[in-house]
């Protein structure tokens, strides 16, 4: 739930089309080095507006893109290959 109070994401309702969902990240404590991993993996397919990763080693986060379509093509290469500097899914 920190991770969409920092997006002023509501859980009860779907998510914006710019946005995703990052699940099974190493699990840290230093949440600004893992803010760091999640913008350098994902800054290639747009724009972020906002990034966050859930403190209290909860291992998922999220990516706010300004475009939907940063969404699916983050989405397209990260189903096919792996991000190699973080164990992350889409």
């Amino acid at each position: 739930h920190a991770c969409a109070t920092i997006l002023g994401l509501d859980l009860a309702k779907e998510l914006p089309p710019t946005t995703l969902v990052i699940t099974g990240m190493r699990k840290t404590n230093d949440l600004e080095q893992g803010h760091k991993y999640i913008i350098k993996a994902f800054k290639p397919f747009g724009k972020i507006e906002e990034a966050a990763i859930t403190p209290n080693n909860r291992g998922f986060g999220f990516v706010r893109f300004f475009k939907p379509e940063s969404v699916q093509k983050a989405l397209k290469k990260y189903r096919e290959y792996s991000i190699d500097i973080q164990d992350v899914s889409v």
